[in-house]
């Protein structure tokens, strides 16, 4: 799957979590959501605070899929987090208020 299409999902998806709609589905959404809860805990902490508890409640079933950040970079699952920040920034502020 190309790139901007991933990212676009997991945009959609870290949106549905903030929104309480979603929850993660596998390891690759229990990371993702824990680095977007990461980089976003200074600008959108309550949309941070969401994501963390989305990823711990999956975290505290399979704990062995938790990855460092390097690995979840490594294996793609995000692009940079620098735009990760940026991107979530953007679709997320209209979300949480």
């Amino acid at each position: 799957m190309d790139a901007r299409v991933l990212e676009a999902d997991l945009i959609a998806r870290c949106r549905a979590v903030v929104a309480g709609t979603a929850d993660a589905r596998d390891a690759r959404d229990a990371n993702t959501f824990l680095l977007a809860s990461m980089v976003l805990h200074s600008r959108l902490p309550q949309a941070s605070h969401r994501l963390k508890e989305t990823s711990d409640a999956y975290f505290s079933m399979h704990p062995s899929e938790r990855v460092a950040v390097q690995e979840a970079l490594n294996r793609g699952w995000v692009e940079s987090l620098p735009r990760l920040r940026d991107m979530l920034t953007v679709h997320l502020t209209h979300a949480v208020g």
